[in-house]
């Protein structure tokens, strides 16, 4: 699961990389205090060991375009 500050992070940019990575991976997103939590489960087993971590990378990308 993938935790995700609301103060540094915007809904709408982890709503993106959610519907980016659906072809991929099962998400779910849901909000705990002041988290977005993200929960990645790959559709391929191989994707196991780096999707978690790609999708924290496309989140973080999305961040900082929206400066």
């Amino acid at each position: 699961m993938k935790k995700f500050s609301k103060s540094l992070y915007s809904q709408e940019a982890i709503k993106e990389a959610v519907k980016r990575y659906k072809k991929i991976a099962d998400l779910q997103m849901a909000e705990k205090n002041k988290y977005y939590l993200v929960k990645i489960k790959p559709k391929k087993s191989e994707h196991n060991n780096f999707l978690e971590d790609e999708f924290g990378n496309y989140v973080l990308g999305l961040r900082k375009g929206a400066r």
